[in-house]
């Protein structure tokens, strides 16, 4: 026969029992979540190569003579210096995001990480100028500090290429398809 004691007791298990498994559900919701939250900046990154305004400006950076001076660079590009702006404030953002740990910079480092420094190395003199000019450091600073960042981390770790590191990649389901491996 069972006595309050024991009810008691019985009751204090179910509690503490209780608690165990919502701290256990908790974190697995919050595990979900990170990932969610992860996949959709994932996807925002993706969606910032849509836009033609990153593209076209990515190509002209990217086809910019090195070491152009302020004005060698407001001549190079005449008319289009709010496009360069733009996409250096999506650099400044982006480094900023990082920074805060909004985003996680592998994943900046595997979307951005050749568009961040080779578009730093060719406008680092312009902003340079700049800064001198305004007499203020803080000109388009959190870019170059995610360039930084992405300079040492690719510094601390082999850089392989996806289309070599990936190359034996195969779908989970490439057996239902009657492939043991995906064709070349």
């Amino acid at each position: 026969m069972l006595t309050i004691s024991d009810l008691g007791s019985i009751g204090e298990f179910l509690g503490v029992f209780g608690v165990m498994t919502s701290v256990f559900y908790l974190a697995i919701q919050l595990k979900k979540a990170k990932q969610a939250s992860e996949r959709e900046a994932a996807f925002e990154m993706l969606r910032s190569y849509e836009t033609t305004t990153l593209t076209n400006m990515m190509y002209k950076v990217f086809s910019q003579p090195n070491n152009l001076s302020k004005k060698e660079t407001r001549a190079y590009y005449d008319g289009e210096m709010g496009c360069l702006f733009s996409y250096m404030g999506t650099w400044e953002s982006l480094g900023i995001l990082v920074f805060k740990r909004q985003v996680d910079i592998e994943l900046v480092a595997q979307f951005f990480s050749h568009p961040i420094l080779q578009s730093w190395n060719k406008l680092h003199r312009y902003v340079d100028e700049m800064r001198v000019d305004q007499g203020r450091e803080t000109p388009w600073e959190w870019f170059q500090w995610l360039a930084e960042q992405l300079k040492k981390h690719e510094s601390s770790c082999d850089v392989i290429p996806a289309h070599i590191e990936f190359r034996d990649w195969q779908h989970k389901d490439a057996k239902k398809w009657g492939q043991s491996k995906v064709p070349e």
